[in-house]
């Protein structure tokens, strides 16, 4: 899972949209399962509670042996 700040208006990110989109392609490319869920809050600290809230179900639901959504196209 990976999770990034659809924030556009010039503020820092921790990791910017260009370097996690690529991330996601290449890991994509190479036929991994990947979800991407775009927050709309910036900058690490704030990425927090919307990233966690989508972390906890991704974690439960791997541990209840499901498999994960994928967004690869």
């Amino acid at each position: 899972m990976l999770y990034r700040s659809t924030d556009t208006a010039g503020r820092p990110n921790t990791v910017s949209g260009d370097q996690d989109r690529e991330l996601a392609e290449r890991w994509c490319a190479r036929g991994a399962t990947v979800q991407v869920v775009p927050t709309p809050v910036p900058t690490h600290v704030g990425g927090v509670a919307p990233g966690f809230a989508a972390a906890v179900p991704f974690n439960e639901s791997r541990f209840a042996g499901r498999q994960a959504v994928s967004t690869c196209d």
